[in-house]
């Protein structure tokens, strides 16, 4: 449980699966019977680097965030390492996170 807001945090996610991960556990590990984040936990600004487009549980944990209201400012995603294409579709699912949220957060790429 956390007695206060936490100012910011940084995710960098890997590229693919750490060896013996599957998303099968990662999924567990966001929606499971002990879920991260939980109801007590808030952080004013979020930033995400690396963020799989195509990784479908890097999208719940980020939906996540943004529906139970944990990042209460801003939540960042790096977009400008990326080439072209990949940018273009990473910022289509930046669009789908800012659809989810029905209050003050900033979503944006960078």
């Amino acid at each position: 449980m956390w007695g206060e807001e936490m100012r910011e945090l940084e995710i960098i996610f890997k590229d693919g699966n750490a060896r013996g991960e599957d998303q099968a556990d990662q999924s567990s590990f966001i929606n499971g019977e002990n879920p991260f984040p939980d109801a007590f936990f808030g952080v004013a600004t979020v930033w995400m680097y690396n963020f799989d487009r195509s990784n479908e549980v890097q999208f719940a944990l980020a939906s996540r965030f943004v529906k139970h209201g944990t990042v209460i400012d801003k939540l960042m995603i790096e977009t400008s390492s990326y080439p072209p294409m990949k940018r273009l579709l990473t910022e289509g699912k930046v669009a789908q996170l800012r659809q989810l949220c029905d209050y003050g957060l900033s979503i944006e790429s960078f």
